[in-house]
């Protein structure tokens, strides 16, 4: 398969440079946008007067390539992307140290008939989406569902009253990394529309020829078991790209929480990597809080040296997640360490507590 060659090709190139990276690991972030035009023009322009990069991510429906965009000093540069068949992302690794709108611009416009010429970008891939029902999507909304997930993901969508009552809700299934459109008739008590979805995906809504991301964004609250002791690991000193452990082992129980006390222990922490969030592997970096689409089924060790193969980091395992389930299946984050200990109900909510 394509995507499977390109995956293990990308592993082993992107695990190397990890290696030679050290100290300094790839965080980033994804920027999505609509993509119900046949083919669009994607633009960046670079604000600074340094060069800048960025990779656009090609999915069919799996990721099966990423270019590199390099942009001088003040460049712009604008590609066509045909998306009838093909799904377009845009990642920017924190190593960049840019960020989007200040130190540069994406623009997306449709090249086709379709009456919506400009498309909006955003990163939220997960969370609760609000949206807010006025005068003009008073009797019927058409929201784009998109999802993220490469297994079956469940949504919901809610309509609730002005005091956030249920009025109805809609429940369906979308298959692995399927797009569809829901129009909904709205009952005449119904104020806002509330999407939620059990793994990653994207929504907006099309109204009066207007692309509408979510009014407001919150965390989504799960239930999450007593069992075992969790914790949340990142860089050091650098708040992106986070995720969450459980650890039940009494003996690396106490080696992590010896970590958190003695930082410059500097251990690596080794896990097995299992499709799922489980209810416990969120990024508490994002403002939504959004679940990973994997999370770490068990630690298995907590040490100062691990092999290269191993090495990975949160984003690199969920873009190539089909390819990591299957070889090498574990993982060790070379430039990540246990940082807090987290409450059950921290992980519940996405809600930290100051530390």
């Amino acid at each position: 398969m394509k995507n499977l060659y390109f995956g293990q090709i990308r592993l082993s190139l992107l695990t190397a440079a990890l290696c030679l990276l050290g100290p300094v690991a790839q965080a980033s972030e994804t920027y999505r946008w609509p993509e119900f035009c046949d083919q669009t023009t994607l633009t960046v322009t670079n604000n600074k007067s340094q060069t800048i990069q960025l990779w656009l991510q090609e999915r069919s429906p799996y990721l099966q390539s990423e270019t590199e965009i390099k942009l001088s000093a003040l460049e712009s540069k604008s590609i066509v992307l045909n998306t009838q068949n093909q799904s377009y992302s845009l990642l920017n690794t924190s190593e960049n140290q840019i960020l989007l709108n200040r130190d540069f611009k994406i623009s997306i416009t449709c090249n086709d008939e379709s009456a919506v010429k400009s498309l909006p970008v955003q990163t939220s891939e997960g969370g609760i989406h609000f949206f807010k029902i006025t005068q003009t999507t008073q009797k019927k909304v058409s929201l784009f569902l998109k999802n993220l997930h490469i297994d079956k993901n469940q949504f919901l969508i809610t309509e609730l009253d002005r005091f956030q009552k249920v009025v109805k809700q809609h429940s369906f299934v979308l298959t692995n990394l399927e797009t569809q459109k829901k129009s909904i008739e709205l009952q005449t008590k119904t104020a806002w529309i509330k999407v939620s979805a059990d793994y990653k995906f994207l929504t907006y809504s099309l109204q009066s020829q207007q692309v509408k991301f979510a009014d407001s964004i919150r965390p989504q609250v799960v239930p999450v078991e007593t069992d075992g002791s969790y914790f949340l690991v990142g860089r050091k000193n650098d708040p992106s790209e986070s995720f969450v452990v459980k650890i039940s082992d009494s003996v690396l129980l106490e080696k992590a929480r010896d970590q958190i006390k003695n930082p410059r222990n500097e251990k690596i922490i080794f896990g097995t990597v299992v499709l799922g969030h489980n209810n416990t592997n969120r990024d508490f970096s994002k403002k939504d809080k959004s679940f990973w689409s994997w999370s770490v089924g068990e630690v298995t060790n907590i040490t100062d040296i691990a092999a290269t193969w191993c090495n990975g980091t949160p984003q690199l395992v969920e873009d190539v997640l089909v390819d990591w389930l299957n070889n090498p299946g574990k993982i060790c984050f070379w430039n990540y360490r246990l940082l807090k200990e987290l409450s059950p109900k921290e992980v519940s909510t996405g809600q930290l507590s100051k530390y």
